[in-house]
């Protein structure tokens, strides 16, 4: 995850990350570029997005690709549904299921 999204889940202190898919899956590097899936679970005990703790357990998932260049990595980018984690915090109304 960018730096700016690493320093939020800082307000998820047990937070645990697990990589997804089949083992020899993961992580998927193709010449310069690492993608892999993650999935967070966690307990909300800081401000996360402005919104106050709420000690909820918060579960998601999401994806990132990051270009390596001399063995660091130069860019970065990471893709997971912010909207849920506010669901799951109060901070946003679940949507009604069909």
């Amino acid at each position: 995850m960018p730096r700016s999204s690493m320093k939020r889940h800082h307000n998820l202190p047990a937070h645990r990350v697990r990589l997804i898919g089949r083992e020899q899956d993961l992580p998927v590097v193709r010449q310069a570029l690492l993608a892999s899936r993650w999935a967070i679970t966690g307990t909300h005990r800081g401000t996360f997005q402005g919104v106050p703790a709420t000690g909820r357990l918060v579960n998601f998932s999401g994806i990132d690709f990051s270009r390596v260049v001399d063995g660091k990595v130069a860019e970065h980018w990471a893709q997971f549904d912010l909207v849920a984690v506010l669901q799951q915090i109060g901070a946003v109304p679940a949507t009604a299921q069909a």
